[in-house]
C-alpha cells in the first residue's frame, strides 16, 4: 500500500513539472531544470525586422546638369571633330540609410548600372566663326519619399520617413559653340 502511494506521489509530482515546464517553455519563459544534469531553457532572442518602403514618386524630370567644353573646336570654315569614348553611370542616394532594391523595384531599372560607349561627332562652321565642342549627359531623374519601418516582438515599431533620388543615364549630347 505504501508503496503504491509513493508511485502515485512520484508520478504527480512527475506529471506537474512537465507541465509547468511545457507552459513556461511555450510562452517562450526560461525553464528551471534544475537537478536534471540539463542546461536551462531560455527564451529564444527577439530580433528586430526592417522594412523598407518607396511611398511614391513625387517628382521626374530630364536633366543635363549642365554642358562641359571639350576644348576640340576650329576656325571656320572647317569641321571640328570630336572621336571619344566615355563611361556613364546610372546612380541613387537618400537622405535615410535605405536599401537600393526598394528603389530600383519603383523606378523600373537597375540603379547601379554602369557602362562605356564610344562615340564619334562632327559639326561644320561656317566662314568667319570659331567652333568648340561641348557635351553634357542627360539624365532622368525621380526623387520620391521614402521610410523605413523597424519593428520587434517587444518594442513595437519605429519609423524613420526620407527622401530617394534616382538618375538614370540617357545618352551624352553634343553640340558646338560658335563665336
Amino acid at each position: 500500500m505504501q508503496r503504491a502511494l509513493l508511485v502515485r506521489a512520484t508520478l504527480a509530482a512527475c506529471l506537474l513539472t512537465l507541465s509547468t515546464a511545457s507552459l513556461a517553455a511555450a510562452a517562450g519563459l526560461p525553464v528551471d531544470r534544475a537537478g536534471s544534469g540539463q542546461a536551462p531553457l531560455h527564451a529564444p532572442p527577439i530580433y528586430s525586422v526592417t522594412r523598407y518602403i518607396v511611398d511614391g514618386v513625387y517628382q521626374q524630370y530630364e536633366t543635363t546638369g549642365g554642358f562641359y567644353s571639350t576644348g576640340i573646336g576650329c576656325v571656320g570654315p572647317c569641321t571640328t571633330s570630336i572621336q571619344t569614348t566615355y563611361s556613364w553611370s546610372n546612380s541613387w542616394s537618400a537622405t535615410i540609410t535605405f536599401k537600393k532594391e526598394p528603389v530600383d523595384a519603383t523606378v523600373g531599372y537597375n540603379t547601379s548600372n554602369a557602362g562605356s560607349v564610344s562615340h564619334t561627332q562632327s559639326f561644320p562652321v561656317p566662314a568667319g566663326k570659331s567652333g568648340v565642342i561641348w557635351y553634357a549627359d542627360y539624365y532622368q531623374v525621380k526623387n520620391m519619399y521614402v521610410h523605413t519601418e523597424t519593428c520587434s516582438g517587444v518594442g513595437g515599431c519605429t519609423y524613420k520617413y526620407g527622401t530617394a533620388t534616382a538618375r538614370q543615364w540617357l545618352k551624352r549630347l553634343y553640340s558646338v559653340r560658335l563665336s
